[in-house]
This record gives C-alpha cells, structure tokens and sequence, in this order.
C-alpha cells in the first residue's frame, strides 16, 4: 500500500534530518527510496521530490546522490535490503 502525501513528507524530512546530520549519504537515502519503490510504498515519481527536499532544493546535490546510486544499485541489492 502507498504512503500518503503527509507520510511521504513526513520520511523525506526525517531522510533530510538523517543527511544533514551526517547519519547518511545521499546515495544510502536513493538506495532506501528505490527500496520503497519497490515494495510499492512510494511510486517512482516521488522520488525526486523527496530527494529535492532532502538536499534542501540542490538540484546538483540530487544529481550526485543519484549518479553514485547508480554506479552501485541492482535488484539484488534491493531484494537484499527488503528480506
């Protein structure tokens, strides 16, 4: 089931919390949201936003996240994550 708009909100700001605190890289929170993806909690077009509001509208500091993401991130990864 998907998360509603207040929940999507409410995770992409505790992601932010988690990153700017330097509890977590941008890529581990593209890693973990692809993971929600795919279990259907979140659709892919809310990835973006979320990322948007994590790195506090730097949209280059997006684009990082998601390119270091992708040198690593494959199904396996995500099945490994979900069980």
């Amino acid at each position: 089931m998907e998360l509603n708009e207040s929940q999507k909100r409410t995770i992409a700001y505790q992601f932010r919390d988690k990153f700017v605190n330097g509890d977590a890289e941008g890529y581990e929170i593209v890693i973990a949201l692809m993971a929600m993806v795919k279990q259907g909690k979140i659709g892919l077009d809310d990835v973006k936003p979320i990322l948007t509001i994590v790195h506090m509208g730097n949209l280059e500091g997006v684009m990082r996240s998601l390119q270091r993401a992708h040198s690593i991130i494959d199904d396996d990864l995500i099945d490994s994550i979900l069980n």
